[in-house]
């Protein structure tokens, strides 16, 4: 075996990088690091620990990124006794290690050193202890590349097998999902427990029982009969130790595998099955570890920011980025993970589901393309992934043929559904199904659907997942609904779209009242699962209506019908967008012909959810319209609601006489109909001009009166802003105590609806009280959740406010010239947005700008404030965060 490893004379043709040259090169690499590490293991195992680690730096030489060569080095070197080496051998390996691939090492030191120390746990070498195991024979596949992730599955796996004593394991998904190499890793980590050895068998080829008995046989080096073998035969020869054998690829034997497999589980109770398919075998004793994609930069909440060294290391600790990374090396030597390139990494591992085939097929094209051109080319995915080696079966040769596979693998009704279903958008239920498959649109109670949805999840071709508001959903990976989507006809899709259209306005209009601004919270969320099939309803319908009215009215009513979720979730941009866009293609008719109070309600929703993004000037406009149609149509509800938002947007402009006079006179409409609600909205909007004006009592009186109209009436959303409102009040009075308490009372009301305006505005005015405590740990927790949900909302006066409170946290931290740049830009957006910070300013500002001024000097001052006008809102709030680590270095508390 010396011998052998001698004659490896370094990597092939180094300096070329041909996609021959290339395989052939890691081909070699990975050959000649397997024969090392069982000459080390040889090695071991007679303690001849100096030649061990000779050989061991020869393969850490060749893979220095592999972290079980690595960590099998330090092994070595703790059995021979020289623990410091080995310890700064792995403080080495972790510091490179972290830096190249941006995540932590799998083993800790301290559990290398905890079972080195244990007298009783002998160390390990590799996946096996220090024990001679070379008369066991066993035969896996070589594999030519690096395995990234799947650490949760491996030890799902080996549990199964091993602790739980389960002798049939199915690992399914569906193609390009890496289920044979999942199977492969696993198996080799299992080998040291398998005293009959660990055995691969690949079945694609085979299709009668006869004939998988005789591969078994085969794989396992047995006597083969010239017949097929029978399973009397195969069971007399197999080992009478434990064993276990690999199947691979088993779908395409369905219907023959199933019954062999319950054979020789009952007639070898020694043996152990792990097998790999894109569909469980449905027998008794099987366990299921279905395989999901890998893990993606935005599998998480919150998108990493690629301009920071942080998010860099984030973005490239998700395994979907590793293999991409890995991948795109092994035909281009010197890429790596940068600022530029990150961003579109990122959104290639999300837009191929995280999918290892097709990260590892984009990956290929990083010797001709950036990640920005190959991203570009995902608009046309199944021409971009194709891999151009032959040595890999056709069915993994692109991504199109992997999917394909498994499609004409399922009988034509489930072909046709899951065609049908590429017409749905992130997801959706049983109930969605049922409508759009059902020829007269009607909601049954069949099961029909849900047998077909079953099947094909146990095709591996949608997922089943369980949503928090209590829901089974059904998701295609968006490369299998694009696949899907191809085999549409035309005339099937515009049948599609019209019964996926009629499903979702149907549930709006179910859900939502006309005029109802009180939505459950379990619809809102509802509504957040299902945004993605709303967008595709909505874009529909408005392609529809350029040339038939009815479609017009239809997108109209059911945008209008999703104002509240627009405002609240924070998409008032995408929802004012949809109702301008739909007016605006009226308007260019001849005729036009959207309904008069369909228009006025329309220019209501654009006015709302313009204030809500901070545009006063667009809103004022928009409102005025809304107004002046109520008042010809002489809808004096309605009036009174448009009237409310005119008051909002003009207090908030500063021009309180209209403001007054609009609330006014909706106050007066509100007695006179008898509506609680609008009158307990009007006192509140009427509270706060006089808290604006700083007439505390008076703003005390209309909060109070408002409140007890709302909890009588079980109006949770608007106690909760009341509730706030008089918190305000208490805290420009001194009384933070009571502040802080109101404001914390009216929090989980806003969570409850995931009402992130009102949790940014609560969270930004608990801030503000804990700095005006002088509790500045607990100010920037709150400030710095404010201010994230602002920028992620598109709230931009909010955002003013947070950036402004940051700044005056900035300077009773000392942070002058922060503070001096954090206050300028809040000032800059104030003046963009036409806004105010009454009544918190001038008093607190003018008094922080004196204390900057005397600390720096007035010509610093003015430079960090001119600097600070410059600063893009990016920068601002980059800023603004770094005040973490000085409370954190300051243990300020």
């Amino acid at each position: 075996m010396k011998n052998a490893a001698v004659l490896y004379g370094g990597d092939l043709l180094p300096t070329l990088y041909d996609d021959w040259v290339v395989s052939k090169r890691r081909e070699l690499q990975t050959l000649q690091v397997r024969l090392l590490r069982q000459l080390v293991h040889q090695l071991c195992s007679a303690n001849l620990w100096e030649e061990a680690q000779h050989w061991s730096r020869e393969a850490v030489t060749i893979d220095p990124l592999d972290d079980e060569i690595q960590l099998e080095h330090v092994r070595i070197l703790l059995s021979s006794g020289q623990e410091s080496k080995a310890i700064r051998h792995y403080r080495e390996f972790e510091k490179h290690f972290t830096a190249e691939i941006g995540q932590p090492l799998p083993t800790t030191l301290e559990s290398l050193l905890q079972q080195y120390h244990a007298a009783t746990v002998p160390v390990q070498v590799g996946s096996s202890q220090v024990t001679d195991h070379s008369n066991r024979q066993s035969q896996l596949p070589v594999q030519l590349t690096r395995f990234v992730g799947r650490h949760k599955e491996i030890e799902d796996i080996s549990h199964l097998l091993t602790e739980n004593a389960a002798r049939l394991v199915t690992i399914t998904g569906i193609g390009g999902a890496g289920k044979t190499r999942l199977a492969i890793e696993a198996a080799s980590h299992l080998n040291p427990q398998f005293a009959g050895g660990v055995w691969f068998v690949e079945f694609s080829e085979l299709n009668t029982e006869g004939s998988l008995y005789s591969a078994l046989l085969s794989a396992l080096n047995l006597t083969v009969p010239s017949r097929p073998a029978t399973i009397h035969e195969v069971v007399g020869q197999l080992p009478t130790t434990p064993t276990l054998l690999v199947f691979d690829n088993l779908e395409q034997v369905f219907s023959v595998i199933a019954p062999a497999i319950g054979a020789l589980l009952t007639s070898a109770p020694n043996i152990r099955i792990l097998c790999t398919s894109r569909q469980k075998l449905n027998i008794a004793g099987e366990y299921e570890i279905s395989v999901p994609p890998l893990v993606t930069p935005t599998s998480h909440p919150g998108t990493p920011d690629t301009t920071d060294v942080a998010g860099i290391r984030e973005i490239a600790g998700a395994e979907s980025v590793q293999l991409f990374v890995d991948r795109a090396r092994a035909v281009r030597r010197d890429f790596s993970i940068t600022s530029e390139n990150a961003g579109a990494i990122a959104e290639i591992c999300e837009k191929l589901d995280g999918l290892p085939l097709a990260i590892e097929l984009c990956a290929a094209w990083a010797q001709t393309l950036s990640p920005a051109q190959m991203l570009a080319q995902l608009s046309k995915r199944f021409q971009l992934l194709v891999s151009r080696r032959t040595d890999i079966p056709a069915r993994h040769r692109t991504m199109q043929a992997a999917i394909e596979y498994s499609y004409l693998l399922l009988p034509l009704h489930l072909q046709s559904l899951l065609v049908t279903l590429s017409v749905f958008r992130g997801g959706c239920t049983l109930e969605a199904v049922q409508f759009v498959t059902s020829d007269h649109n009607k909601l049954d109670d069949s099961f029909d659907a849900l047998e077909q949805i079953t099947v094909l999840r146990e095709h591996s071709l949608i997922l089943a997942e369980t949503s928090s508001n209590g829901l089974m959903r059904f998701r295609m990976l968006e490369t299998v609904r694009e696949f899907a989507a191809q085999q549409v006809t035309m005339a099937m899709d515009l049948q599609l779209k019209q019964r996926h259209f009629h499903y979702y306005l149907h549930l709006v209009e179910a859900n939502v009242p006309a005029g109802s601004k009180t939505v459950p919270p379990l619809q809102l969320l509802h509504f957040e699962y299902e945004h993605d099939n709303l967008r595709a309803a909505l874009s529909f319908a408005s392609a529809m209506a350029a040339r038939d009215d009815r479609y017009l009215h239809q997108a109209v009513a059911m945008t209008l019908g999703l104002q509240y979720f627009w405002e609240l979730r924070g998409f008032a941009p995408e929802g004012q967008n949809r109702l301008e866009e739909l007016l605006d293609l009226d308007d260019k008719r001849d005729r036009p012909s959207l309904q008069t109070d369909l228009r006025a309600a329309s220019y209501h929703c654009i006015a709302v959810l313009a204030r809500a993004r901070g545009e006063f000037a667009s809103a004022a406009l928009s409102i005025s319209k809304s107004i002046a149609i109520w008042r010809e149509i002489h809808d004096e509800r309605s009036l009174a609601t448009s009237l409310q938002v005119s008051g909002t947007v003009a207090y908030s402009r500063m021009d309180y006489g209209s403001a007054k006079a609009c609330l006014e006179e909706a106050h007066e409409i509100a007695i006179r109909i008898a509506d609680n609600s609008l009158l307990a909205s009007t006192m509140l909007n009427l509270g706060n001009i006089a808290l604006d004006l700083q007439e505390w009592e008076q703003a005390r009186y209309y909060y109070n009166r408002s409140l007890k109209i709302l909890q009588r009436d079980g109006n949770a959303m608007m106690v909760s802003n009341a509730l706030n409102n008089l918190a305000l009040v208490a805290r420009y009075q001194g009384d933070y105590e009571l502040a802080e308490s109101l404001f914390i009372e009216s929090l989980p009301v806003s969570r409850s609806l995931s009402d992130r305006a009102s949790i940014a505005i609560t969270m930004l005015n608990l801030g503000t009280v804990y700095l005006l405590q002088g509790q500045h740990r607990k100010s920037f927790l709150a400030l710095q959740e404010a201010v994230n949900v602002s920028v992620e909302i598109d709230n931009r006066r909010s955002t003013a406010w947070c950036i402004k409170q940051l700044g005056h946290l900035a300077c009773r931290l000392s942070q002058f010239q922060t503070s001096a740049r954090l206050l300028a830009y809040s000032e800059t957006l104030k003046q963009e947005l036409g806004m105010s910070f009454v009544p918190a300013d001038p008093e607190q500002l003018d008094a922080d700008m004196s204390i900057i001024s005397t600390a720096i000097g007035t010509t610093n001052f003015e430079i960090s404030w001119q600097s600070g006008r410059r600063l893009s809102l990016r920068e601002a709030v980059t800023e603004a965060l770094t005040l973490e680590t000085v409370i954190a270095n300051r243990s300020i508390l």
